[in-house]
């Protein structure tokens, strides 16, 4: 299968900052992908912050977690504030549930890669990474339209025990909210609704089947800003949550209103964002002058949007 630094022949190759304390594992990975991206490496977090700052033009940066000074969500959560375009990747060979939610909560991780990679799948992830950057940038620099939808909040309540917490949040938020209390009902919802730009799922079990619907519908309605939030947290779930279902936060119970209140403010901006990147991505695709990886790579998502 072909790579972007095989297609695209007169662009430079893009720019990926891969960072651990290991040399073994940074000798691997640099040999491993020398030959279709441009490299720069760092062994610990405070080098990487340099590298960061000194370069406005990296796409993709790749970060262990278990590093000395500075760990890995940290050092993404930083590159958040000081390079948001970059495509941020945490890869660990521990699956250390507060790591993963600090990853997802705090430093809005693209994707979370497991030690030992498989340097197909690894590669077709820094793929991704790198064609949502160049979406970043084109959304960017283009006139940004204003949010035309109303935000709705869908609540999908397995428990119905919280009913009180989300009523009193949506009132604080001024916006209406849908409760459904399965999977079946939030679909409904969903067919319903065209303007429902955030997904709480207060889920206990957030087993097979939640993974499963939450992947669906992030690959059916791409706009929608997805919420977990659970008391039998796990972190091989939440990897899952995160690489398929691209949630936005995975909280651990219990909740309380002032604790979702500046979460779910949050979730309806990325959803305002999200809606106009959307508009912006089918007026690109419908544009002849347009970049072709980008269309090629987003061609799949359009379908599911008409």
């Amino acid at each position: 299968m072909p790579t972007l630094a095989d297609t695209v022949v007169t662009q430079p190759r893009p720019q990926v900052l891969l960072v651990d304390d290991e040399p073994r594992i940074l000798r691997s990975l640099r040999a491993a992908l020398k030959r279709d991206y441009d490299i720069t490496t760092a062994s610990n977090g405070r080098d990487a912050q340099k590298i960061i700052k000194a370069n406005a033009n990296l796409s993709v940066i790749i970060s262990d977690e278990r590093m000395p000074g500075l760990l890995g969500h940290e050092l993404l959560a930083w590159s958040k504030q000081h390079r948001p375009q970059v495509t941020r990747i945490l890869m660990t060979g521990y699956s250390d549930l507060q790591a993963i939610q600090n990853s997802i909560n705090e430093a809005e991780v693209f994707k979370y890669i497991t030690k030992p990679w498989n340097i197909g799948e690894l590669k077709a992830v820094i793929d991704d990474g790198i064609i949502h950057e160049n979406t970043h940038h084109q959304f960017l620099d283009s006139d940004r339209p204003e949010p035309t939808n109303e935000c709705l909040l869908a609540i999908m309540n397995r428990v119905n025990s919280n009913d009180g917490i989300y009523h009193k949040v949506a009132k604080s938020l001024a916006k209406k909210t849908v409760m459904a209390d399965d999977i079946g009902a939030v679909f409904n919802v969903l067919e319903r609704h065209s303007n429902v730009g955030v997904l709480f799922v207060d889920d206990d079990r957030v087993d097979a089947d939640t993974v499963n619907t939450v992947t669906l519908i992030h690959e059916k309605y791409p706009s929608v800003v997805i919420i977990v939030a659970t008391s039998a947290a796990d972190g091989n779930s939440a990897i899952k949550l995160l690489n398929s279902g691209q949630i936005f936060r995975y909280l651990v119970k219990p909740l309380t209103a002032t604790r979702l209140l500046p979460m779910l403010q949050a979730a309806i901006k990325q959803y305002e964002e999200k809606a106009a990147k959307q508009a912006h991505i089918k007026q690109a695709y419908s544009d002849d002058t347009g970049d072709s990886l980008i269309k090629a790579y987003w061609q799949k998502v359009m379908k599911l949007w008409h």
